[in-house]
């Protein structure tokens, strides 16, 4: 499960229910609220065992790692109000590719990382991390393959020290905008 802050709401990706959900961060018991998702579908209506989301404060921009679909979706979050009922209708911004190991699919996206007008991508089952420069109002990726910032380009691990084996997460520092990767 994975989440983020952004205004006033906690936005969590709820895997086992196919959905990301949205509580007040303030925690003053109000229910929460279906953001996207909740059927185990490929529709732009559907999730499936979504990993990880993120925020992109300036375009208002919520992105989700949608791990069984292998794609990262993208919903524009300045379109429904804090009491609206969801799920809201996604764009594929990268990957829906089916699942492969070309730098244009997924092989099980579990983490993603936002830099201005790039997203990364961290691409478990190909042991790499891929990163898409993102088009101006952020729902869609400006190219149809990644380019390879770490790991295999091909899908397999290694032992040297430039292989990945199963990243299972990422961070960017905004400072020194050092990627940092859990292998």
């Amino acid at each position: 499960m994975s989440a983020v802050e952004f205004g006033g709401e906690i936005f969590i990706a709820d895997r086992g229910n196919n959905r990301v959900v949205a509580w007040p961060a303030n925690g003053r018991g109000k229910i929460g609220r279906l953001v996207a998702g909740s059927n185990p579908g490929s529709g732009l209506f559907d999730l499936y065992a979504p990993a990880s989301c993120d925020v992109d404060r300036g375009r208002r921009i919520l992105y989700v790692a949608d791990t069984g679909n292998q794609r990262v979706m993208g919903y524009d979050i300045s379109t429904t109000s804090k009491t609206g009922r969801g799920p809201l209708k996604g764009t594929v911004v990268c990957g829906g590719q089916g699942r492969g190991s070309s730098l244009s699919q997924f092989q099980c996206p579990i983490d993603l990382a936002l830099d201005g007008d790039c997203i990364y991508v961290c691409d478990y089952g190909n042991h790499r991390v891929l990163r898409w420069e993102l088009s101006s109002d952020g729902l869609s990726a400006t190219c149809e393959a990644g380019q390879l910032v770490a790991g295999s380009p091909d899908g397999f691990s290694g032992h040297l020290a430039t292989h990945l084996h199963h990243p299972c997460g990422i961070a960017l520092d905004p400072v020194s905008k050092a990627l940092y990767v859990a292998d």
